[in-house]
């Protein structure tokens, strides 16, 4: 009987978590709804006259997914289940389709589930996915120290070197994890230490490190094709602080801050708010349009399961 309600100990914090996602995911929604119904039609007047850009975002969109779904591979335990890159491309695909229009249906969770109905076990799930954060922070950054000395924004020289330091001490981290046992730490830590323990090749790294500019082209496509006035660059530091964002906010897609980001960047770079608004519409239903474009392909196609 003990081991029962140990379980059931274990596994409250968990649900608790997940309802509090959905709640705020909810809140968000209704508070968006209310903003945009407030603001009119004329962003959606904006995203149907710009559907050539709907169409260039949706494309990168989806050229990203097949990176992700390849770099994740990348860093898999080698134990001998490792799913194929177009079935990950698949889970992946369907996993953001469902996300960004049922969160609070089917819960947080859909990619960790698909990936475990494909074979994978939780723990290779929740191991996995630790590296590819950590790998993904790593490179955006180094991009964005990059960046910002390319945009010269006040400060540009420390906030770099800043940057560089943060994305050096976690490759060092890293690094010292692969050849470290840390038997001393708190036993969360030791489960999120022996994640990073996996050598990471160069291959993987610079999958991981072409998730930046890739992420970019979708930001440079949507908003030149909007009007907005920026450069590569800009486009490559917006991409490196959306990377750095989704780490920290835990809102199923970042409902809203995201979004949030996305309409400050357009009205600095010259759009007006309906046409700010209208970008950060653009992107979402490019990425909803691929996500499930790519996961219909790939659902029928022969040999991909």
């Amino acid at each position: 009987m003990a081991e029962p309600l140990a379980d059931t100990t274990a596994a409250t914090p968990v649900r608790w978590k997940g309802e509090l996602k959905r709640l705020l995911y909810v809140a968000i929604a209704i508070l968006l709804a209310i903003f945009l119904i407030r603001l009119g039609a004329e962003p959606w007047r904006q995203v149907a006259a710009h559907w050539p850009t709907m169409i260039a975002v949706a494309v990168v969109s989806a050229l990203a997914m097949l990176l992700q779904a390849a770099s994740f591979r990348t860093v898999l335990p080698d134990d001998g289940c490792r799913p194929g890159w177009l079935e990950l491309t698949r889970i992946w695909a369907l996993s953001g389709a469902i996300s960004a229009v049922a969160p609070v249906f089917v819960g947080v969770g859909t990619r960790a589930t698909l990936l475990v109905q494909a074979g994978l076990t939780l723990g290779a799930c929740v191991s996995t996915s630790a590296r590819q954060a950590w790998l993904g922070l790593e490179s955006a950054l180094l991009f964005a120290a990059v960046s910002v000395l390319l945009v010269q924004p006040p400060g540009a020289g420390w906030i770099a070197a800043l940057l560089a330091s943060a994305g050096v001490a976690m490759v060092a981290v890293r690094i010292t994890a692969t050849r470290t046992e840390a038997r001393r730490l708190p036993a969360r830590l030791r489960r999120w230490w022996d994640s990073l323990r996996a050598p990471v090749g160069a291959r993987a790294w610079l999958l991981f490190a072409l998730q930046v500019p890739v992420m970019a082209a979708t930001y440079y496509a949507g908003y030149v094709g909007l009007g907005a006035a920026i450069g590569f660059e800009h486009a490559i530091l917006l991409a490196t602080v959306t990377i750095m964002t989704s780490v920290v906010v835990f809102i199923p897609m970042g409902l809203g801050v995201l979004d949030a980001l996305w309409v400050y960047a357009a009205t600095r770079a010259g759009l007006s708010l309906a046409d700010s608004v209208a970008l950060a519409i653009l992107l979402r239903t490019s990425y909803l349009s691929a996500a499930v474009f790519v996961a219909a392909l790939l659902s029928v196609l022969p040999r991909v399961r």
